[in-house]
Order: structure tokens, then sequence, then C-alpha cells
């Protein structure tokens, strides 16, 4: 109705213009009426348009070409065995016609995605470090139009980020995959894998564990060499396996001096391998001169004792006193200087031996020493060691009997004293599948500064607590049968690993003198293309996980900040460095407060991503267009007669709206002023 009022309106309007200007007084030229006339009808029509603000909807049809998405795969394995040429005829060549039947968008990716000509297809040269399939199908899932299909071309050998065949699920539209050079086999031997322990103690021998694996040379004899510098460390002759299968080669040496050492593993190359950048692997170890002592104060022979000194004498330096009738076992009393001790452990020791080692526990822990008191029978009462308990005793030894777990509060589930794994729920579940204990000390309050880290779950008592004194770190565990979390472990099909992770670790963070900035890269060595990634926790003095701090990372001339995670944790991933050695420092501060640093060094090997899987991965693939809808092909002429995309026609709803503005306004004005202007300067009435 708005419409036809508005319609009505200026075609009354049109009419008056038309009949006015059919003669005009004075008269004047055909062609100077005409122009009057189309101001005139110009500045009513906007005037009207501008007033009413009218909209004007219809609906239509259209025909849209099918659209198809080219995914290129721009990495350097696409390098091997000719794959860049036959990668460049393609786009060259038959897939060229792929524009007359579609409108083609092509991408190119690596470690990420991004849009890339036609034209420049052809001149593609692969040189990206990663290849991130399933993150250049979720990129596509961005796309402002949604194609019909998906071309990708690629060897398969995805190496970075998640399964590509989630987002080729979820991506809803079929994705054709097109393998390149997978089928072609060659010659290359290739160092997949070294294993070693980070850390070497002074005295030990390095073992090292090298993975070969090798196609199209099996049954050859060649030599797998420990390296560092010049001198060749270890040698060992290798019959090679075939068709990528692997062969383990064990190499030692024996470090003659303390510090960071870098050793090459490495294979001579063989005349006609395809690649001869994978015949050498980089790996760093620390070599430590001196591994953590700790000294055992037990009250009595005990399973706890037994499991204990077994753990501990693998991984340190331990000295063992155990109380008996009169005196101690073996004759010899603990010595009278805890000097040159990390840590001490009291395993359910009695008050009355202590006194004449308060002082000297006092003066260890106050000048930075870890100390760790562990429950039992006669443990947790008055003593001359209360004031450095973060738990207070009760009046007399009182052990509990009764299964339990001990349940972790905030505090202990971010310590990093008690946690078991780096991923949080992995963390929980190894905590709620461990063995009942079967005893726990009652205790008093914890002292005021104290962190409860876990309470009995009927009563709330706290079992486990720490303080620091002085400059040192106590803590207190209040309850006993730790054995259980080793043996019965084997019982249930599992392993001691988190009894071992839990008290080895425990051992570990008490012999540091000092926390501060406890973050490093999660590797010492990283493979070109391979993500950097660097976490840790920050704490203040008392040990505690502080929240809200600024944390940097300065490595090659960069600063770049943290992420916080929660709970004092922080992470940073880098990626794109390239080979070499890399220095870093990490600083954190809270306001004006400097919190500490933390500095290091990692290393980028040469050997990349890309280097994994020269051969290729079909299955890969295939997966991809199985879950899709799509279908896998191997050469590019079945590709093309297989698909078959068909252009639509498109129902369409068509608007055209006027709204006020400055530019409706002039379009009003202008020609009325224009009229008026020139009819003035006529003289016309």
């Amino acid at each position: 109705m708005k419409l036809l009022a508005i319609a009505l309106g200026l075609a009354l309007a049109w009419g008056v213009s038309f009949w006015a200007y059919r003669r005009t007084n004075p008269p004047t030229s055909a062609a100077l009426r005409r122009l009057l006339l189309v101001l005139r009808l110009g500045g009513i029509t906007a005037s009207v348009l501008f007033v009413v603000e009218p909209e004007v909807e219809w609906k239509g049809r259209s025909y849209e070409r099918p659209r198809l998405v080219l995914l290129v795969d721009g990495s350097s394995s696409m390098k091997f065995y000719g794959r860049s040429e036959t990668l460049r005829k393609l786009l060259a060549g038959p897939l060229a016609e792929l524009g007359r039947k579609a409108d083609v968008e092509a991408f190119v990716f690596s470690g990420d995605c991004h849009p890339l000509g036609r034209k420049e297809l052809p001149s593609l040269l692969p040189e990206g470090s990663s290849t991130d399939i399933g993150g250049a199908l979720r990129y596509l899932k961005t796309l402002r139009k949604k194609p019909d299909a998906v071309v990708l071309l690629s060897d398969g050998a995805h190496n970075l980020g998640e399964d590509p065949s989630l987002p080729a699920q979820g991506l809803g539209v079929p994705v054709y995959p097109l393998g390149i050079g997978i089928l072609r086999k060659a010659k290359n031997l290739q160092i997949a894998d070294l294993r070693a322990d980070p850390i070497v103690y002074l005295g030990d021998t390095l073992k090292v564990v090298a993975f070969l694996r090798a196609w199209g040379m099996e049954g050859r004899r060649v030599y797998v060499e420990l390296v560092e510098g010049e001198e060749v460390l270890d040698r060992k002759e290798v019959k090679l396996p075939g068709d990528g299968r692997e062969r383990e080669v064990l190499l030692s040496a024996r470090p003659a001096e303390p510090g960071l050492h870098t050793y090459v593993v490495r294979v001579p190359a063989s005349e006609g391998e395809a690649s001869g950048k994978d015949n050498s692997r980089l790996l760093r170890i620390s070599v430590s001169d001196r591994r953590v002592h700790v000294l055992l104060l037990a009250g009595s022979p005990s399973p706890d004792l037994a499991f204990l000194r077994r753990l501990w004498k693998e991984n340190f330096k331990l000295d063992t006193f155990v109380l008996k009738d009169g005196g101690y076992y073996g004759g010899k009393s603990p010595p009278s200087s805890l000097e040159g001790y990390d840590v001490v452990v009291l395993l359910d020791f009695p008050p009355g031996p202590l006194a004449p080692l308060s002082e000297g526990l006092h003066r260890f822990v106050r000048d930075g020493g870890g100390l760790l008191v562990l429950g039992g029978p006669r443990a947790f009462c008055p003593s001359p060691l209360d004031d450095l308990l973060p738990i207070k005793p009760s009046p007399e030894p009182l052990l509990y009997e009764g299964r339990f777990v001990p349940e972790r509060t905030r505090s202990g589930r971010v310590h990093p004293a008690l946690v078991l794994s780096d991923d949080p729920r992995e963390d929980e579940e190894i905590w709620s599948e461990l063995p009942p204990l079967l005893a726990w000390n009652l205790t008093g309050p914890p002292r005021e500064g104290a962190q409860v880290w876990a309470v009995h779950p009927g009563t709330g008592r706290p079992v486990m607590a720490f303080r620091t004194y002085g400059g040192g770190k106590v803590v207190a565990f209040a309850c006993a049968t730790f054995w259980r979390w080793d043996l019965m472990m084997w019982g249930t099909g599992g392993t001691n690993a988190a009894f071992s992770r839990l008290f080895c670790g425990l051992i570990r963070w008490l012999s540091k003198r000092s926390l501060g900035v406890e973050i490093a890269p999660e590797s010492s060595v990283y493979k070109s293309g391979e993500p950097v990634v660097f976490s840790g926790r920050v704490y203040d003095r008392f040990s505690r996980p502080v929240e809200g701090a600024s944390v940097l990372l300065r490595i090659d001339g960069r600063s770049l900040p943290f992420k916080e995670e929660g709970s004092g944790k922080y992470s940073l991933t880098l990626r794109g460095l390239p080979p070499g050695e890399h220095p870093f420092v990490v600083l954190a501060r809270k306001g004006r407060k400097d919190l500490g640093k933390a500095e290091g060094s990692l290393l980028v090997e040469p050997f990349s991503l890309e280097d994994m899987r020269p051969e290729g991965d079909g299955r890969v693939l295939a997966r991809i267009a199985e879950v899709s809808g799509g279908r896998y092909f191997t050469d590019v002429d079945s590709l093309l007669s297989y698909i078959n995309l068909e252009g639509r026609y498109v129902e369409r709803t068509y608007k055209l709206g006027f709204r006020r503005g400055w530019e409706l306004l002039l379009a009003a004005v202008v020609p009325l002023l224009a009229e008026w202007g020139i009819r003035r300067r006529k003289g016309m009435l």
C-alpha cells in the first residue's frame, strides 16, 4: 500500500512536470525544456525517496557455476622422488582444465594454509618445513562460500596437528585426494629416532638407541657411528631392513667431562640414496658430576623402608641408617655434619634419637637443604623438630589404621611435587587408580604459612603438607604403607611408574635450592619445522605458584609473552625456528617485583619433520576420502573422468532500499537548485 501511494504520488508529480514544460514563458528551446524537466523529475523523485525511505523486494533465479577448491601440498617432502616436477606438470596441464568445469579457488598449505592465484600454481616451490593436512581442511571451513568439492594434491606425509580425518569428516563436502609420487619407490636410509636418558652422571655409561629405517636397501650392511666433535665414540655394523621397517642399534660412550654435550649419530650416505639429510641426527645430553645425595634415617626395618631404599638407591647417592635397640644397624651412627647432603629423609623416626641431630637439621634446612618426614607408629609426636614441620604434632604418637587414598587439595593438584602427569585429566586418573594406603598419623592443624597438599578423605586432617624454613623446604607425609603404591600396582596389571615418579620427583624437587622460574622447552633438540613448546610454573619465595605474572621469552632478538594457563602455569609455542643453536632467557615479574629468570639453550637440527616419511602415506589420503564421501586417486585421468560437477539455479531474493543520507539529500537539492537557477537566469515564470 505504501509503495502504491508513492508510485501514484510520483506519477502525479511527473505528470504535472511534463504538462508544465510543454511550453514556457518566455519561450525556450526544446533542449533546454528537456534539461529543466529532467532536473525537476530527478529532484522530486530524490526528495520523495529521502522523506519516505521505501524498500522494494522481489524474487528471481540465477545460475551458479560449481565451486571447486584445489588444495595443494607445499611442504618440502613434495621434493622427494620427483614429486615437485610431477605436481608442476599436473597443475599446468590436466588440472588446468578444471577451470572450464567450475570456478576454481587454489590454496597451498604446509604448516599453515593460504590462498594462491591459479597463475602462480605451476611455479609453486614446495619448501614448507611441515605438513598439516588437518589444519588445511579446517581452514576451508572458514571460507565465506562453501565449495562443492575439494581436490587435494599431496603425498599424504601428514606430520603436524590433528588427525586429518576429523576435519575431513566435518567439512561437509567430498574430498578427492590425488596421491603424488606415493607409488614410486627409491633407495633411502633414515635415522628415524634417537632415545637416551637426558641426564647422565659422570662415570656412568651413556646408552643411545638409534632407530634405522630403509627402503630399497634390504640386506645391505652399513656402519652407524656415535660422534662428538671429530671423535668417533662408538661404531656398529648393521644389516639394513627393507620396506621402511625399523632396526634398533645400541651405541654407548662414557662422558669424560661434566656439562652439556652434543652428539651426532650418523650413517655415511650410500651411492644413489634419495636424500642424505636424514642420515644423521643430533642428540644433547647433560652430564652431571654429582648425584643428588640423600640421607635416609629410619626408625626400624619396614616394607616402606625396603621399597623406598631400593628406588632411591637406583636414582640417587643414598646413605641409610636404621635404628635398633641401643644404636643403629651396622654399628655406625649418622654423620654429625650434614654438609654435602641435599635431602634428609626421616622415616617413622622417633623423637628421642632426634635430639643430637636437631641442631644440625635446623641449620641444614635453614641453609637451603630439603627435609622429608614420613609417617609410621613413632612419627609426628612432640620432638626437637616441631618448629620445622608444616603440621603441628599430636601430644603422643597415634597411627590410625584404615584404607584410604589421600585427597589432594587445590594446591596439591597443581604442585609439581605431587603432579604425576602433565595432562591434568591423566594426573587425576593416576591418583584415582593408586591402591589405598592402610595407615595415617593423627596430627594437629597446619602451621601458619604452610600449604596442605592432601587430606584424609574421612576426617579432613592434613596428611601431606609443605612449608619453607629459612632457605630450605620441609615436606611431611603423615601416613604410611607407601609400599602398596609399588607392589600392588604390579598386581593390577600396572607398573610402579607412579610410585617412582612421586618419590623420585619429590627428592629432586626438595634438592633444588631455589625455585623462582621453572620454565623450559619440553625437549633440548627439535626437528626443523617442529613446534617448540615452552611450559612450566613460576613460584614465589615460599614455593607457591604465582598467578597473574608477566612472563616473557627472549630468543633470537625477540621478546614473546607467555600464555597463562592457571595455577601458576605458563606456556608458549614457537614455530619456524631455523636450524642451529638458540640461547634463550625466560623472565618473570609481577607488578614491579622480579620473580626470577631461567636461562638455557635449545637446538634445532637440520633433520625435519618432512624427512620423517619420505615415502608418503596413501592410507592417510584414502581415509580422508572415505570419511568425507570422496574417493582416493593415484592417477589424474581417473580423477578428472570421475568428478562430475554441475551448476545449479539458485532462488534469490533481491532487495532495493533507500535510507536517508547526505548522498540522497544532495540528489534532491542540487537538481532543484539547478532548475531554479536556470529559470531565474532566463527570466522564466
